[in-house]
């Protein structure tokens, strides 16, 4: 949940993603030491391993490291897309399976565009987002349900935004 434990917990990731950075570049300025900046990446991804099981969801700290992963992944001509999005979001098949027709809909309530690169989740809060800001609050309200009745719980932060974590 939002708290003082969450924050200091985005504020510790986002230090490992600058962190992460740094040695990134720098390994691959040195003569292109890719086995060292793979380091760095598995460094991030164990450290976002380690928020996700502490924070117990997602938000926009967690997109800001799979972003830097994926990018990180196409500097190195590594394909981690594939597959990636569902690993990291621990959520299983028959929940994920669901989810782009929620997106769907809610795109066309909202009358906003998917993004296709995005995770269906990020979709849809996104596009709850986009419901919210036109006071359209039955849509925002519906998406909202649609993914409780899915163990899915959305949490709406003034400083980080709309966070979600599965229901246990």
């Amino acid at each position: 949940g939002e708290g003082p434990g969450n924050i200091k917990l985005e504020t510790e990731l986002k230090s490992k993603i600058d962190q992460s950075k740094q040695q990134f570049v720098g390994h691959m300025d040195d003569y292109f030491n890719t086995a060292a900046a793979l380091g760095a990446m598995f460094e991030l991804a164990r450290e976002t391993n380690i928020f996700l099981q502490k924070a117990g969801g997602g938000g926009e700290i967690l997109r800001a490291a799979r972003d830097q992963l994926l990018h990180w992944g196409g500097v190195l001509t590594l394909d981690f897309k594939t597959g990636y999005d569902q690993m990291i979001s621990g959520i299983p098949d028959n929940i994920m399976e669901k989810l782009p027709e929620i997106a769907d809909w809610a795109s066309q309530a909202t009358g906003s565009p998917q993004n296709p690169c995005e995770h269906p989740l990020d979709n849809i809060i996104h596009l709850r987002n986009c419901a919210r800001k036109q006071c359209n609050w039955d849509a925002a309200d519906r998406i909202r349900n649609q993914l409780a009745d899915l163990d899915i719980l959305l949490e709406d932060h003034p400083q980080t935004g709309t966070t979600w974590r599965l229901k246990h």
